[in-house]
């Protein structure tokens, strides 16, 4: 399971950058209706499904590779 998080990296947005984004959100939000702040919290959330998606199909490959290798090395 580390294996996932290593692929992730470290954050590409500086800790800085990040709280101005989320005061420049929550500004945003105070002014959108409830459905818009739902569609946008949706939209987030497919983002960070798919990010662990591919992460998981990614650990999945290398498991699979590794367990290849295992195999032909106990073999010979």
């Amino acid at each position: 399971m580390g294996l996932i998080h290593t692929l992730e990296g470290p954050p590409r947005l500086s800790e800085q950058a990040l709280e101005a984004l989320c005061r420049q959100m929550t500004d945003a939000a105070a002014v959108m209706s409830d459905d818009q702040i739902l569609r946008l919290a949706d939209a987030l959330h497919d983002t960070l499904r798919a990010r662990r998606a591919l992460r998981h199909r990614l650990h999945q490959r290398v498991e699979r590779r590794l367990d290849d290798e295992r195999g032909t090395a106990a073999s010979a």
